[in-house]
């Protein structure tokens, strides 16, 4: 964050250097300061006409107020962003904003507002788009939440293998414990949550979701004082980096826990054939993007 920084400023009218500043101080959770590294990058993209960096800027400050838990200020900037980059021709970009839509549509939207932005953002992203597996692992975060695990367990097995970094593998992997736990397969979950336990560092961005996910894993075998330790590490890793949605839902989910509520169980989905239509192409896409991502590697 602060290498980023530093070249923001050694290279003050470059609006690429402002939105990675923004970027970085974003993942340390330093929000005022990614904020206006994010308003800096905006004004320099339009006053040298840079759209790129102007896309860049509105998805990134965008996805803070996600972060922040404003829905509706993210909502807004995200769909200026995928307007603005449908209409110049940069597909990629418009991919990328309607993933980061979906990821607010899967914590308050309908199904109807998550199946239309992840069908844009498949039929937008390239082949080799590095934010594939990311995309398909959000998609069966909705389906977690909605409790639909079996689905959700055929698309994270394929997805875990492919995440890019290992942050990111301990976030896919968690989501893959909580619905592999929803489903009620004792040793798979056993198996995860030992990988996960040694894996999780206090630092990561994800660190918060990942414990969050096993506290709720845990609550659905009734292991009543596990989920709870989980909980109050999420909250108390959450409070240290100034997580204020990941310090929300960990309270929510330590009140839950502190209750003894049991987890809801798995669901059918109304949208059975839609679904099953989905993963197939989700499925088919993570193979492609596996081969050609090892070339490219």
């Amino acid at each position: 964050m602060l290498f980023a920084e530093a070249a923001a400023f050694a290279d003050p009218d470059d609006p690429a250097w402002a939105n990675d500043a923004g970027r970085m101080c974003r993942r340390a959770a330093k929000d005022e300061r990614a904020s206006s590294w994010y308003h800096r990058g905006y004004g320099l993209g339009a006053r040298f006409d840079t759209q790129e960096e102007v896309i860049r800027a509105q998805i990134g400050y965008g996805n803070l107020m996600k972060d922040l838990g404003q829905h509706d200020e993210a909502k807004r900037f995200l769909e200026r962003a995928a307007r603005r980059a449908t209409y110049t021709g940069r597909k990629r970009q418009a991919g990328e904003a309607h993933h980061d839509l979906l990821a607010i549509a899967a914590e308050v939207g309908t199904y109807s507002d998550v199946e239309r932005h992840v069908r844009r953002a498949l039929n937008l992203y390239p082949t080799h788009h590095p934010r594939l597996p990311a995309l398909a692992h959000d998609w069966a975060f909705f389906l977690v939440r909605s409790h639909f695990f079996t689905p959700a367990i055929c698309l994270l097995e394929i997805v875990v293998p492919r995440a890019h970094n290992p942050e990111l593998k301990t976030l896919f992997e968690s989501t893959l414990a909580r619905a592999v736990a929803g489903s009620g397969k004792r040793d798979r979950f056993g198996e995860i949550e030992e990988s996960l336990r040694a894996r999780i560092r206090p630092q990561e961005e994800f660190a918060p979701a990942a414990l969050v996910h096993l506290a709720d894993s845990a609550r659905s075998f009734g292991e009543w004082d596990r989920a709870y330790d989980y909980a109050l590490q999420a909250v108390e890793i959450a409070q240290a980096r100034k997580d204020g949605g990941a310090e929300r839902v960990a309270s929510n989910l330590l009140c839950l826990i502190a209750d003894k509520q049991q987890p809801p169980i798995e669901e059918k989905s109304p949208h059975q054939d839609k679904m099953e239509a989905l993963l197939r192409r989700f499925d088919a896409r993570l193979r492609k993007w596996d081969t050609s991502g090892r070339k490219t590697a």
